[in-house]
C-alpha cells in the first residue's frame, strides 16, 4: 500500500517546462494556453534595474508655513529650493541629506525680510521602486532657522532650531 502511495504521484507528474533567464513570453501562459483574459507580462525592458545606480541628486522647490507654538494662525510663509542627495541603501528604502532655503513670500506676493534654511537627514521608502511613475513616503529630522536677510553666521547658528519633516512623493524615472 505504501508503494502505491509513493508510485501514484510519479505516473501522474506533468512535464516541466523553464524558460533561460531573460527570455519572456508575451503572457502569462503562452500563446493560446489558458485562460482567454490573462494579465500583460512585464518584460524586462519595462523594469527599471533598481540597484544599478545607487546615489541621486534631486532638486524640489515648494512653500514653507511656520507658526509660534503660542499662536498658531500667525503664520509666516515661505518660498523654498531644496537639493538632495540621497543613497539607494536596499531596494525599498534611500537614505537621504537635504539642505534648503528660501524667503519670506507676504500676502501681497511681495518678498519678506526673513530667510530660512534647512538641513535634514531622512530617509525615504519607494512603494513602486522598479517602475517608471513610484510614489514614496519619508520622514527626517534636522535644524531649521529663520532670520533677516542680513543677518550674520552667528545669528543664523543661534537661530537654529530642531525640525521633524513627514513627506510623501511621486516621481518618474
Amino acid at each position: 500500500m505504501k508503494l502505491l502511495a509513493i508510485a501514484i504521484p510519479l505516473l501522474v507528474a506533468a512535464t516541466a517546462h523553464a524558460q533561460a533567464p531573460g527570455e519572456l513570453t508575451p503572457t502569462a501562459y503562452g500563446p493560446g494556453a489558458g485562460p482567454s483574459a490573462v494579465a500583460p507580462c512585464v518584460y524586462a525592458s519595462d523594469a527599471i534595474p533598481v540597484m544599478a545606480n545607487r546615489w541621486a541628486v534631486g532638486m524640489s522647490v515648494g512653500s514653507l508655513s511656520i507658526a509660534p507654538k503660542d499662536s498658531p494662525d500667525d503664520k509666516t510663509q515661505f518660498g523654498i529650493g531644496q537639493l538632495s542627495l540621497r543613497y539607494r541603501a536596499t531596494y525599498h528604502l534611500d537614505v537621504e541629506v537635504a539642505v534648503g532655503g528660501g524667503q519670506q513670500q507676504l500676502d501681497d506676493g511681495s518678498q519678506g525680510d526673513l530667510d530660512v534654511s534647512t538641513a535634514l537627514l531622512g530617509v525615504r521608502y519607494r512603494f513602486a521602486a522598479a517602475q517608471k511613475w513610484n510614489w514614496w513616503l519619508g520622514a527626517g529630522i534636522g535644524g531649521i532657522a529663520v532670520t533677516r536677510h542680513d543677518a550674520t553666521d552667528q545669528e543664523k547658528k543661534d537661530a537654529n532650531r530642531p525640525m521633524g519633516a513627514v513627506s510623501i512623493g511621486v516621481e518618474h524615472r
